[in-house]
C-alpha cells in the first residue's frame, strides 16, 4: 500500500442529481496516520476530500459525502451533483494533502420534457 490514494472506479456518465461514487484505495490515508511532519499541531484529515473540476474552464466544486452512506477506506459516495454544467470533469481525491491521479467523468445535460397544450377543434 502507498501513501497516495488511488481511484479505481467511478460511475460515469452522471445525470443531474446523481451521486458520484468512487472506488478507491487509501481513502483513510496510509495506516490511518497523518502525512505531514508528525507534530501535534499538524492538521491531518484521514478522510477524503473529493474535488470535481471542469476540463473546459477549470471550475471547481468540492463534493461533500452522502451522510446516509459514509465513506470507507475503499469507497466514497457524494451528495447529489446538482447545478453543475454538462461536460467532462476531473475527479481528484485528496487524503492528508496527497492527491490521487485524477479520473475523467462525464456530466450529462439535464433532460427536459416539453408538454404542449391539447388543441381541440
Amino acid at each position: 500500500m502507498t501513501w497516495r490514494p488511488t481511484i479505481t472506479t467511478t460511475n460515469s456518465p452522471l445525470d443531474p442529481g446523481d451521486r458520484l461514487t468512487i472506488g478507491s484505495n487509501g481513502l483513510r490515508g496510509y495506516g490511518y496516520t497523518e502525512a505531514s511532519g508528525g507534530a501535534t499541531t499538524n492538521s491531518a484529515t484521514n478522510y477524503p476530500l473529493v474535488q470535481l473540476m471542469r476540463l473546459d474552464n477549470e471550475q471547481v466544486r468540492w463534493l461533500p459525502p452522502d451522510p446516509s452512506s459514509p465513506f470507507s477506506t475503499d469507497a466514497f459516495t457524494s451528495q447529489p451533483v446538482d447545478d453543475w454544467p454538462a461536460g467532462y470533469a476531473l475527479v481528484t481525491v485528496f487524503v492528508n494533502g496527497l492527491p490521487s491521479q485524477s479520473a475523467i467523468v462525464l456530466i450529462n445535460p439535464p433532460t427536459y420534457r416539453v408538454y404542449l397544450p391539447l388543441v381541440t377543434r
